[in-house]
């Protein structure tokens, strides 16, 4: 061969390359590997920085934007259960922790198990070092999120590669992606799009050897979804995508041989028994815990009533800013006064616009072939019920049948906003059907202008609730986007549309989460250095009472009374308080003691409820109960009582902002 058809036959592959399906892909996976290479995170484990120097010296590894604090379920838990499976040689029973904890549920953290490979952000923790292996994990779970979207596009949308990677992308840039960037949230929403994306191929595989490919992915995927084990954020995935397969299988059950639909549903069949096997055999394992966590009274068994939600609450988020919980923000609030932004996160939803066009494009569908778009309509029944459920009250059948009475109102969203996705791709792949037709631009403008005016009036609505909330320019520049996006949409101009949502959703959010280097922040702080020496030699029970430090010892591979209890350890508290109710301590809580300092009189050990999550066990530094569990050191936020003689100041560990110490007790 010629050294010229050498050359031409290498930039055709290279041609081939740039425009196939794995550009994106591969080009997303050489940033992941780059992300975890430099150990980038976003997580918010910089606000102990901020906790212990404020301003007065620089966070050299906070890289981009500001920690956020009120994403404590990251950086105050996930992140510090995280750290101390490793130095807990990752086994799955944490002996730190009280009387031992499980943290194969509820919590995600990496430990030794079979089970654990149905938890595949956490393998790399296994294979690399462990700050890198904590920005993989961070990076992998938005990454398998853009993917699945990208695949399940184009397993509807062969041809549609940009609208596809601009879609998957925006949805990353959700604000309640970013505001709830946990590997259970992003997990539920990532391994509906991919399982969808796995039956569209299983449907249209020719060959059994291809069905049965198919299967096994399935079931590896559909476990992986049932193991994340937080029913009010799979609940709403699961009820979207059953309504999607329903009518994906209803139109195939028209175009294919019954034959080859029954195998192919036998197969699927066979993937969910797979799944159910192996979820009661996790379950089965830990039968103990699940039965102590589905009775405590936080969260317990709760269920949800229909009815009662706020509107604003479910559109309000389409103008681009948060609620700040700062307190000098004044009266900078969400409607119904919600003040956590993640709580009040929510998708940008094209859907309730996009409902209308789609509508109609299934009756024209149904007039030019005599053939009902299952999808559309089922999906479509699907939003509408969802309203449903959420404004009107008195309807505990529909939600004892559809189970959402187990799903609170705001966790319902993310089910909304899944339906947003599926519901453009499914509306681009009927239109694109009608090769001929184009709504005109003037309906296309008027409904445009409708919709621009629906959100001004949205505004003026959220303005009036809350004047700080939004200024009169904001409502108005924000009322602006959607117009346009849906417009683009109707015109065909899908990309373009894509890449509006995709500008609209990063401005929003890309101030979120920082980007911050290695988690020295809590490893190699004074504070986990000085435990670390301590333990090192004697491997005593510790107890702390600062709130902001209640995982550090454990966290350092200390055994602690205080910290993060993802399910109650009844005996414990029990035998602290004796008088205190079991409702009291039944539940998922943060633990901390409060150490009497106040020598004219001897506080009887007590646990109270100082949040709905949150215990205090109020004691003296040389009570019987410390004594009983064997802790030997104290970590205060403020010297204790001399009068307290069983307690020596061994340690101050000072910082600009913050000074604690630490006492050794001898009985």
């Amino acid at each position: 061969m010629s050294k010229n058809k050498k050359l031409a036959i290498s930039k055709t592959s290279i041609r081939k390359f740039f425009g196939s399906i794995w550009l994106f892909p591969i080009t997303l996976t050489l940033l992941l590997l780059l992300l975890t290479a430099f150990k980038i995170s976003g997580s918010s484990l910089g606000v102990y920085h901020t906790l212990f120097y404020g301003e007065i010296s620089k966070d050299n590894n906070l890289l981009i934007n500001k920690p956020q604090s009120i994403r404590s379920d990251e950086w105050l838990v996930n992140t510090q259960m995280t750290l101390a499976q490793k130095n807990n040689d990752f086994a799955r029973i944490n002996k730190n922790i009280g009387n031992g904890q499980d943290l194969s549920i509820l919590v995600d953290a990496p430990y030794k198990e079979w089970s654990v490979i149905f938890k595949p952000q956490n393998l790399a923790f296994f294979f690399i070092p462990f700050d890198n292996a904590f920005a993989f994990k961070w990076w992998f779970m938005g990454y398998l999120l853009i993917l699945s979207c990208y695949f399940f596009v184009l397993a509807l949308l062969p041809n549609r590669k940009l609208l596809a990677g601009l879609l998957s992308v925006g949805l990353f840039f959700a604000p309640f992606v970013q505001w709830w960037y946990l590997s259970g949230t992003l997990g539920a929403v990532s391994y509906s799009l991919l399982g969808g994306a796995i039956l569209i191929k299983l449907f249209n595989s020719k060959k059994l050897k291809q069905s049965l490919l198919w299967g096994v992915a399935l079931a590896y995927i559909t476990t992986c979804f049932v193991l994340i084990l937080y029913p009010p954020f799979q609940i709403p995935c699961i009820l979207v995508m059953l309504a999607f397969v329903i009518g994906y299988i209803l139109e195939k059950f028209k175009t294919e041989p019954r034959k080859m639909m029954f195998q192919r549903l036998a197969v699927i069949a066979g993937a969910l028994v797979i799944t159910g096997f192996i979820t009661l055999t996790f379950l089965n394992t830990r039968s103990d815990i699940i039965s102590t966590i589905q009775n405590t009274a936080y969260p317990g068994n709760r269920l949800q009533k229909s009815g009662g939600f706020d509107a604003l609450h479910l559109f309000s988020s389409n103008f681009g800013k948060q609620p700040s919980t700062d307190p000098r923000a004044g009266n900078h609030k969400a409607p119904r006064g919600h003040t956590n932004q993640s709580e009040t996160s929510n998708f940008v939803l094209i859907l309730p616009f996009l409902l209308l066009p789609s509508l109609y494009l299934a009756y024209r569908y149904y007039k030019t072939k005599q053939e009902i778009d299952w999808s559309i309509i089922l999906t479509s029944v699907l939003f509408l019920s969802g309203l449903i459920w959420l404004f009107i009250p008195h309807l505990g059948l529909l939600g004892k049948i559809s189970l959402l009475e187990r799903v609170p109102h705001a966790r319902l969203l993310i089910g909304l906003g899944v339906l947003s996705i599926l519901q453009i791709a499914l509306f681009v792949k009927r239109y694109d059907y009608f090769k001929n037709f184009t709504i005109k631009i003037q309906w296309a403008l008027l409904y445009a202008i409708a919709i621009f005016l629906v959100e001004l009036g949205i505004g003026q609505q959220v303005m009036n609730h809350s004047p700080d909330f939004i200024t009169t320019s904001r409502a108005i520049a924000f009322a602006i986007p959607l117009p346009i996006i849906i417009y683009l949409l109707l015109r065909k101009r899908y990309e373009l549309a894509m890449g509006g949502l995709l500008l609209f959703s990063f401005y929003m959010t890309f101030r979120v989460n920082p980007l911050y280097q290695g988690t020295g922040a809590l490893s190699q702080t004074p504070i986990s250095t000085k435990i670390k020496n301590i333990s090192n030699t004697d491997n005593s029970t510790w107890a702390t009472e600062h709130f902001l430090l209640e995982n550090f010892v454990f966290m350092n591979g200390a055994h602690s009374l205080s910290g993060v209890y993802s399910y109650p350890q009844l005996a414990l508290w029990h035998d602290a308080d004796p008088t205190a109710q079991d409702k009291v301590y039944n539940r998922y809580s943060h633990t901390i003691f409060a150490f009497d300092r106040d020598s004219t009189k001897t506080t009887p050990t007590k646990v109270s409820l100082t949040g709905e999550d949150s215990l205090r066990i109020s004691t003296e530094p040389c009570s019987d109960f410390l004594q009983k569990h064997h802790v030997r050191y104290l970590i205060a936020s403020a010297r204790l009582n001399p009068a307290d003689r069983c307690a020596t100041l061994i340690e101050e560990v000072v910082y600009p902002l913050q000074t604690l110490y630490i006492y050794r007790l001898i009985f």
